[in-house]
């Protein structure tokens, strides 16, 4: 289990919300709108709880899902409740399904990179092709001034 230090502040900040198994999967907007509504939910039923959990900022950062805790009650609350929480994804199939989620520290997420790659734009079969050999729900072959 993994246990925050009170003395180090840096420790505690940025944890991020994944899907299980999948830390390459960037989430969506809807599907961070979804975690939050389903935190939200559960951090009003730990209200009545004697201490319960604080949070110093949260939000979608490189399309991962970040939050920081005030302290290890509040870390050890959401490690425990993003574990049993899921989230609605897409397959490649294209059907949705829902998807066990987990906490981890931003150490523990590989670095995203990007390839950029100029074609003119009479290569249309080309883009194509790469959007069907590279399938992968988090490839986005866009222009850099946002056209396809």
């Amino acid at each position: 289990m993994l246990t925050v230090e009170p003395q180090s502040r840096e420790a505690r900040l940025w944890l991020v919300v994944i899907i299980q198994g999948d830390c390459y999967t960037q989430l969506s907007q809807l599907q961070v709108e979804e975690i939050r509504q389903k935190l939200m939910s559960k951090l009003h039923s730990a209200l009545n709880s004697g201490l319960p959990p604080r949070f110093e900022n949260s939000g979608r950062r490189n399309g991962r899902f970040c939050l920081s805790c005030a302290d290890q009650v509040s870390f050890d609350w959401l490690r425990t409740t993003v574990d049993g929480l899921t989230v609605t994804a897409k397959g490649n199939n294209g059907i949705s399904s829902q998807r066990q989620l987990s906490l981890v520290t931003p150490s523990e997420i590989p670095k995203l990179r990007s390839i950029f790659l100029e074609l003119p734009p009479s290569v249309s079969d080309f883009t194509t092709f790469l959007k069907r050999q590279n399938g992968r729900p988090g490839l986005h072959l866009s222009s850099p001034d946002g056209s396809q």
